[in-house]
């Protein structure tokens, strides 16, 4: 299946004064269960799940819906929501890396403005680049570009690392292995830490309305409709 990862990170002084029920009530809604562990068939990627976990420098999201509106979309109205209900963090991170979409990238966001973002997707394979990059993408960014022709003709797009200039490395997954380099950096982890320190909660919200004729549609009050003030 491969890897799944993406979610938004909050970089924190205290995490723990931000209670498990206030941050989804404030932020998402209504829920209907709350868990300690991993259940059965439980996917951050359906719309009314959230993997919440508690780290000692920050409290991280993961939902896919939030990482689009997040990173790909730049809601400002979802972005203000959350710094603004943190108390100004100096730092947000989002990131993400599907495997099965081929999707990978991250996102800074220093004092509510989102500064650096780097990612693509399945939809366009194309990198969309904003805002100077850190340091520490450099030894990857400044590395060697090229390719390998095979016996069909097909090319295979590699790169090479300033550090490890003999480890040829996808070019497929350069975004991924640039969002890892930036979170090791700016949040003490990567795509494939897994930080023992860290409480994990596995939230279900509460099913959105069912579909109504058009006359009749309201604005949505679950998740994204209470990121959005509505």
């Amino acid at each position: 299946m491969g890897l799944a990862n993406a979610g938004v990170f909050i970089k924190l002084e205290k995490p723990n004064d931000f209670t498990i029920e206030e941050v989804v009530r404030n932020l998402f809604g209504d829920y209907s269960d709350i868990e300690s562990k991993w259940g059965d068939g439980f996917d951050f990627r359906n719309k009314e799940n959230l993997i919440i976990s508690y780290h000692p420098n920050g409290i991280r999201i993961m939902n896919s819906e939030l990482v689009e509106q997040v990173l790909e979309k730049r809601s400002p109205e979802i972005i203000q929501k959350l710094y603004n209900y943190f108390n100004s963090p100096a730092l947000m991170m989002v990131y993400m890396h599907y495997d099965s979409g081929d999707s990978f990238g991250f996102g800074c966001i220093e004092d509510g403005m989102m500064t650096r973002f780097r990612y693509s997707v399945s939809t366009d394979w194309v990198t969309h680049d904003f805002g100077l990059p850190f340091d520490e993408e450099l030894n990857i960014l400044n590395g060697r570009l090229y390719y390998e022709e095979h016996e069909e003709g097909e090319r295979e797009y590699l790169y090479n690392r300033l550090d490890y200039p003999d480890e040829p490395r996808s070019y497929d997954y350069i975004n991924s292995d640039i969002a890892n380099e930036v979170m090791l950096n700016k949040i003490g982890f990567g795509l494939e830490d897994v930080n023992p320190d860290a409480k994990t909660h596995y939230v279900t919200l509460k099913p959105k309305e069912k579909l109504q004729p058009q006359s009749e549609k309201k604005k949505p009050k679950g998740f994204l409709g209470k990121l959005f003030g509505q």
